[in-house]
């Protein structure tokens, strides 16, 4: 068996980028200008809906996200900010958490003793991922109800109200 030369691989390499690549990479652009950045305008215009439909009863849910859309303009850009610091924060801690339990791992199944007090060294993992996971769906409630009390009494920018709140 011989192997194509070079040049003919070259060739159909270049024809197969020419014909498929390119406009799967323009469709894939296209699609992330008009579905992903519109969804992430629709989520900070609305991140406040569910705060004020709760703190105004007899309020509907159109109503709610209506006011949402209001009390989120002009600052919009911040609340990206705080929601791109609080989303790494949380992958970082998370990232680090579970390094803390591959050492773990590695260092106990090298003693011959996968386990921590009886249980399966993989279940105590899937405990604090858990735990993690709760943790911070704890924070993002508590950061959107600050940032809806910040835009309803007028209380300055967002990110200060987040960090009285947090502090």
């Amino acid at each position: 068996m011989t192997l194509p030369r070079p040049e003919i691989v070259l060739t159909i390499a270049r024809k197969f980028w020419g014909y498929t690549m390119r406009p799967f990479s323009f469709g894939a652009v296209c699609g992330f200008i008009l579905v992903i950045i519109p969804g992430i305008i629709w989520m900070l215009a609305t991140s406040v809906a569910v705060p004020a439909y709760i703190d105004k009863p007899g309020l509907g849910v159109s109503d709610a996200v209506s006011k949402s859309f209001e009390m989120t303009r002009g600052v919009r850009w911040v609340l990206l900010a705080i929601f791109i610091v609080f989303t790494l924060t949380m992958i970082a801690i998370g990232a680090c958490g579970g390094m803390v339990w591959v050492v773990a791992e590695v260092s106990f199944t090298r003693m011959g003793n996968p386990a921590i007090g009886g249980l399966p060294l993989l279940d105590v993992g899937q405990a604090f991922t858990t735990a993690f996971t709760r943790a911070t769906e704890v924070l993002g409630v508590a950061m959107v109800t600050a940032k809806y009390l910040a835009l309803r009494d007028g209380r300055g920018k967002p990110s200060e109200l987040t960090a009285e709140v947090f502090s």
